[in-house]
């Protein structure tokens, strides 16, 4: 079950270790300092108080699950319709008829590589050149 592996499912335990670490003798030499007696002190509940505070633990955790989730997933359908499969989507625009349309300037214009990456792929290209030409050279 995916559920326990949730960072939010371990809020018992957050509990029970900001309660002890509550007790930690902080300015010793030795660290944080906890005594033995702070561990064995118990809060004493009724079973239907703990288990009230277990289903507690249990619907918080389950609450902020379903909650990303269901962010999530309005996000996803908002920009699923707005941008891809809705009436009026801006892909409704590149039909492969119109890009057939264009011409091989205007394709370079909305699709084309930057001009720094153009040129820096010239002069790798040159470099491969001159490399292989040495190379040849040296082997001659």
């Amino acid at each position: 079950m995916t559920i326990w592996k949730n960072v939010e499912f371990f809020s018992r335990q957050r509990r029970l270790r900001d309660n002890i670490a509550s007790k930690a003798i902080e300015n010793c030499k030795h660290g944080e300092v906890i005594r033995v007696e702070d561990l064995f002190t118990h809060n004493h509940m009724s079973n239907d108080k703990h288990t009230t505070r277990d289903i507690h633990d249990i619907l918080e955790a389950y609450y902020i699950v379903a909650r990303k989730r269901f962010v999530d997933n309005v996000c996803m359908q908002a920009v699923d319709h707005h941008l891809v499969t809705g009436p009026e989507t801006p892909m409704k625009l590149f039909s492969p008829k119109w890009i057939n349309q264009l011409s091989n300037e205007e394709l370079e214009g909305i699709a084309g590589e930057e001009m720094g990456s153009k040129r820096k792929r010239r002069q790798l290209k040159k470099r491969i050149q001159d490399l292989e030409a040495g190379k040849k050279a040296l082997l001659a």
